[in-house]
Order: C-alpha cells, then sequence, then structure tokens
C-alpha cells in the first residue's frame, strides 16, 4: 500500500506468470537481459508455491500457509510502456500488470511444525536491497498488505468474483507484492 499513491492505485493488481517470464535463480543468482524491456524497475517479493487449493475468505496467516507447500525471495522485474511511469487503472491492464519477469530464489519448503514461527518471520522480515553493493531502500514483509500471506488472500478473494479465471490450485506461484519502492534498473547493474 505504501507506493499505491505514487501510482493512483486503490487496490493490487494482478496478472498471470508465464513459463516465457519465470525465471529459475540457481543458487539465488540469476543473470538476465533487460533487451526488449522498456522502463524496467525491480521489486523485492516472496513467492510462495501451492501444494492444495486456496480458497477465497481464509484470512488467518497461518491456515493460509498451511495450503503452501515452499516459500521463496524473488524479484519482479515490471515494465511500462507509458512515459514517467505514469497510466490509469485501465492502462495498466493493458500493460500485462506491469509485468516483465519474475525471478525465484531457492525454494524452502515448508513444514506443519514451522508454520507458528513462519508467520511472525514473514510478517517481521527486514529485506535491504541493494544496487552494486549500496543500499537503496529497506522493506518489512507487513508492506505486503499487512502480511506476506495477506497478499494470497487477496487474490483468492479477487478470484472468486471473477468466474472467467480458475480459482488458486496446486501448484501455482504466487507472489507478495513489493516490500520496498520499485526502483528503476539499468545494463549492468548488481542487484541483491
Amino acid at each position: 500500500r505504501n507506493i499505491w499513491a505514487e501510482y493512483g492505485a486503490t487496490a493490487p493488481i494482478w496478472a498471470h506468470v508465464y513459463d516465457r517470464t519465470l525465471v529459475v535463480a540457481e543458487s539465488n543468482r540469476a543473470t538476465l537481459s533487460l533487451k526488449g524491456s522498456v522502463r524496467p524497475r525491480l521489486e523485492p517479493e516472496i513467492a510462495f508455491r501451492l501444494k492444495a487449493p486456496l480458497a477465497a475468505g481464509i484470512t488467518d496467516p497461518a491456515r493460509i500457509l498451511e495450503s503452501i507447500e515452499w516459500v521463496a525471495p524473488s524479484f519482479e522485474i515490471v515494465d511500462c510502456h507509458f512515459a514517467d511511469w505514469k497510466f490509469q487503472s485501465a492502462d495498466s491492464a493493458a500493460d500485462f500488470a506491469l509485468h516483465w519477469r519474475l525471478v525465484v530464489g531457492t525454494p524452502h519448503p515448508i513444514k506443519p511444525a514451522e508454520i507458528p514461527r513462519l508467520v511472525a518471520q514473514l510478517r517481521d522480515c527486514r529485506v535491504t536491497l541493494s544496487r552494486n553493493g549500496e543500499v537503496r531502500d529497506r522493506g518489512v514483509g507487513a508492506n505486503a498488505l499487512g502480511h506476506p500471506a495477506g497478499a494470497l488472500a487477496h487474490l483468492a478473494a479477487v478470484l472468486s468474483g471473477q468466474p472467467q479465471f480458475m480459482p488458486l490450485a496446486a501448484g501455482d506461484i504466487i507472489t507478495t507484492g513489493t516490500i520496498n519502492a520499485a526502483l528503476s534498473i539499468l545494463p549492468g547493474e548488481t542487484w541483491s
């Protein structure tokens, strides 16, 4: 919610991630070409893979995590075809909800016994975003709708009201949305 005003947003936007836009970061490292992007920005996020369907209406983070197979650090590279990143809601939908690539790091399986501890860890985790070793921004897991699992609950609720789309299912990979500001990126930079 912290960056919604910058983009004129009133709610999270969502889009599908496809095999051509998903990048697996082996050992938490990936090199990507920005060729084909227009105005790319980087967003640190948390990625989840479902092991079971997630029904709409479940909002308790512990109950949501019971449906999760693994959690992983991730970066979404968003891109905008509109000058100065100025657009209306319909424009963002036409621009694939600004999604360009999703880079997913090493997955960490979720064991049922870890869920109570993981609820607090995900909410309170601190993220430091650095470019070429220089800190550019900091964030906390709670920046993602109050709790990273809240992004999954929100998406399940949205999809329940959009019958033209499939509900969340086992095997789906879902991200939280950005935990920090979305920062511009250029070729040759190293982000961590």
